[in-house]
């Protein structure tokens, strides 16, 4: 593909159990990224094939150009990877960044309210979104913070209006009164 003018580059993670079929995928998160410059889609791909480090994934790539009154072009990543909560929000936080580098964030395409962790959490336990409770839900600097209940144990999950779910962290229990929440 190399150099080209682009006007947005919208980023999904998606992750799989078992095999990357298509039932098997869950979208994670979505973030698209004004641009409104030229760039080198081949050194972008390889940043991303880059933070993948030879672990598996699939990375695709979807050129889209218009023009009706005005015209544009834009670049759709989708990269699926395996349904590990550590490997999904370090490959999300570090692909984020580099995309951060290249323009200015739109709003996410996937809701990041309590219900959409949830869902996503599930996902990543590989349990039931019924086995889980929030318990929690605060605003914090640029989003929020969910804390679950899960058969698995509790956790907190950090969204960010630009970026989507930005970290989890297992909540250690407290011997005397349950999981230790801290605000």
């Amino acid at each position: 593909m190399a150099e080209r003018y682009l006007n947005s580059v919208t980023f999904t993670l998606m992750t799989y159990r078992g095999h990357p079929l298509i039932d098997d995928l869950t979208e994670v998160a979505s973030l698209s990224i004004n641009i409104g410059a030229t760039i080198d889609v081949d050194q972008l791909t390889d940043e991303i094939t880059e933070v993948m480090a030879g672990g598996p994934h699939l990375l695709e790539q979807n050129y889209r150009q218009f023009a009706w009154g005005a015209s544009g072009a834009g670049l759709d990543l989708i990269l699926q990877v395996p349904n590990t909560i550590v490997s999904a929000l370090l490959i999300w936080d570090t692909i984020v960044r580099k995309l951060r580098e290249r323009g200015s964030v739109r709003a996410p395409k996937a809701g990041t309210t309590a219900k959409s962790v949830a869902t996503w959490a599930a996902e990543c336990l590989k349990i039931s979104e019924a086995s889980i409770r929030i318990v929690g839900f605060e605003p914090i600097e640029h989003g929020h913070r969910v804390i679950l209940e899960t058969p698995e144990g509790s956790f907190a999950v950090e969204t960010d209006v630009s970026a989507g779910i930005t970290r989890l962290e297992p909540i250690p229990e407290r011997p005397d009164d349950g999981p230790a929440i801290s605000s």
